[in-house]
């Protein structure tokens, strides 16, 4: 099994706009969620990327948070391609507050020697005092080259503010020269400066010269190439049909990627990327953000979508905006549009884009702002409600829907197990999980969302749009097929929408008792037809569902049932419980557990607590005697 850690190719892209897919880039990178839709979002996702600026142990960056002199000498030393150095002049010290095992011993040093800060004239540097804006700026600027051209302009701190705003790092910064800076303000000024173009010397003796290049310290000093694009290919498909990437790799227009973290989640849209050779000396993305200005997308879940419909020489998917709302709206397709059906290539088929009878959701994704959708992603899911997981790894659904079976050693298959953001293995699954699979159409590549929501209680009422369960209204989920009548009580599971898509009755001791007197399959026509004594003593024949609960077990043969009531060709009498539905078939049958021998009596199961051999039952008083 191809990377059973790997997020499902496209699949995520379809529950996701431009404005989370941030979030996922985060979650992916290991990045902070406390800068998640705030304006700091983007230069701290860059600035993790480049491993110069990055959270807390706990995993937060605290954007508003003042930062200490320590940490932008730091930053400044990161920025110049200078931590080696920083790790080998660590075990020394040039200050008598900057103890040699203090963290940020070595980036002092370096900083100090490059000359991006100096300390105090009492010899102290003060590692963990606040640094003003001014301070940050000249940190930067220095590291730019431009210590010349500041000092012409006035030295400290109006030439270093001049040479820093003149070279646009004061780009979305926020502060006054002599406050303490933010975190978050910090992070921006920093990927300004690594974006601007530097000074260098190129005149000496007598023809000292200082001049601007074209080189910024991004591309030329941490050789991080920055450039834009569309992905068009992830490991298990292109926009254009099968893909033939290996795991963790990406194609940007016609150019192939090694990525240092997944992102498949961004097939189809323009992005802006970071990337750099690696150990292997291949070109890897380290980053890449979808570009806000050249992707407009537009999410429809199944329950709001009407329908295909002709809208001049256009397809449209109309749908509502709301559940309660009357009339329709409609976004349009391009007629050449591309669509990735549950993670994979598939040719436009309308068919496949109209999921308005199932669970799942279609994202629109508009990459040439022409008004039409050009790239179709759904997301398709059928549910199972696992019986059990079976040693070969085959997935069995308690109501006989067909399996599927999640093979190891299929080295082409792909799968991911989600419970929320956890994600499970094969074995984890219980009885009652309730899956939501979407299965690409060549059973290669599945998302499975694992939901354990659940309601007990009695169904109170019912009507065309589903039932009442402890006060709350539910629809039914389309998998799950069999009656429900008013008083079932029991637990119903819900699929990730909040469907019932499972029941279980068996945890609540039913009180429609019955004496099985004979179990019998029909060689006419295999119905399986059982003849009982009922509780109120009446004599009664039930013909069978073909498929009914049996012992809490959804979607048993009901001929399996009946063999299971005999010995050879004689039906072991016994006392059951059952229930019919409106038809009068019999579409649940339980047996006894017995715990006779050891008096034990369960409340909640239905069980043969004691055995009499001699008791009749009285009809008129319900009793046995």
């Amino acid at each position: 099994m191809k990377g059973s850690n790997k997020l499902v190719a496209g699949l995520l892209t379809a529950v996701m706009s431009v404005s989370s897919l941030g979030l996922s880039a985060l979650a992916a990178h290991g990045i902070p969620t406390d800068v998640v839709g705030t304006r700091f979002e983007e230069p701290i996702q860059i600035l993790q990327a480049l491993e110069i600026m990055i959270g807390d142990g706990d995993g937060n960056f605290r954007p508003d948070d003042t930062i200490k002199r320590s940490e932008v000498a730091k930053i400044g030393v990161l920025a110049m391609n200078l931590g080696g150095a920083a790790e080998s002049a660590r075990g020394q010290s040039i200050y008598s507050d900057v103890a040699l095992d203090h963290w940020a011993n070595g980036f002092i040093n370096i900083a100090t020697a490059q000359g991006l800060i100096v300390g105090y004239e009492d010899g102290t540097f003060r590692p963990d005092q606040e640094i003003t804006y001014a301070e940050a700026m000249t940190i930067l600027v220095r590291a730019m080259g431009y210590e010349v051209y500041a000092q012409s302009k006035g030295g400290y701190p109006q030439g270093y503010i001049v040479a820093g705003s003149n070279n646009g790092l004061t780009k979305n910064v926020q502060g006054s020269n002599a406050q303490p800076i933010s975190r978050g303000n910090v992070a921006y000024m920093t990927v300004n400066a690594l974006n601007a173009n530097t000074m260098e010397q190129t005149g000496f003796g007598s023809d000292v010269k200082w001049e601007v290049t074209d080189k910024t310290l991004l591309k030329d000093t941490l050789e991080v190439t920055k450039a834009t694009g569309q992905i068009t290919a992830i490991e298990d498909t292109a926009l254009t049909g099968s893909s033939s990437l290996k795991a963790g790799q990406i194609k940007i227009g016609s150019e192939i990627f090694e990525t240092s973290y997944n992102m498949n989640n961004l097939l189809g849209y323009n992005v802006t990327y970071y990337a750099k050779e690696n150990d292997k000396n291949d070109m890897e993305v380290i980053l890449a953000l979808p570009d806000s200005n050249k992707n407009k997308t537009f999410k429809i879940d199944a329950d709001l979508m009407d329908g295909i419909s002709d809208r001049g020489s256009y397809k449209t998917i109309d749908y509502y905006k709301t559940e309660d709302s009357t009339s329709t709206s409609y976004v349009t397709l391009d007629n050449d549009a591309t669509l990735i059906y549950n993670g994979k290539f598939e040719e436009l088929n309308y068919d496949l884009v109209d999921i308005s009878e199932s669970l799942g959701n279609v994202t629109l994704l508009d990459t040439d702002s022409n008004g039409r959708y050009d790239i179709i992603f759904v997301t398709e899911y059928k549910n199972i409600v696992v019986e059990e997981v079976t040693s070969t790894n085959k997935i069995i659904d308690k109501y006989g829907h067909p399996t599927i079976k999640l093979d190891d050693e299929n080295d082409d298959l792909s799968y991911r197990i989600m419970l929320g953001a956890t994600e499970l293995k094969l074995s984890d699954l219980k009885e009652y999980d309730v899956l939501s699979v979407a299965q690409s159409k060549d059973e290669l590549l599945y998302d499975i969302q694992v939901s354990r929501e659940q309601v007990q209680g009695k169904i109170t009422g019912k009507d065309d749009e589903g039932y009442v369960v402890d006060g709350k209204k539910y629809k039914i989920a389309s998998n799950y097929e069999e009656d429900l009548n008013l008083g079932t009580e029991g637990i119903f599971y819900l699929d990730i929408a909040g469907k019932i898509a499972g029941v279980d009755t068996t945890q609540t001791a039913s009180s429609n008792y019955a004496y099985l007197i004979k179990a019998n399959t029909s060689e006419a026509s295999d119905d399986a037809t059982f003849k009982m004594y009922t509780m109120d003593g009446k004599e009664i024949t039930l013909t069978a569902n073909e498929k009914i609960r049996f012992n809490g077990k959804s979607g048993t043969l009901s001929t399996d049932v009946v063999d299971a009531v005999k010995t050879g060709s004689t039906t072991n009498k016994q006392l059951v419980t059952y229930s019919v539905n409106s038809d009068g078939k019999l579409v649940s049958f339980n047996t006894a557990q017995d715990f006779s021998e050891d008096n034990r009596i369960d409340k909640n199961t239905f069980t043969m607590n004691f055995v009499y051999n001699h008791e009749e039952y009285n009809a008129a008083t319900k009793t046995i005697g």
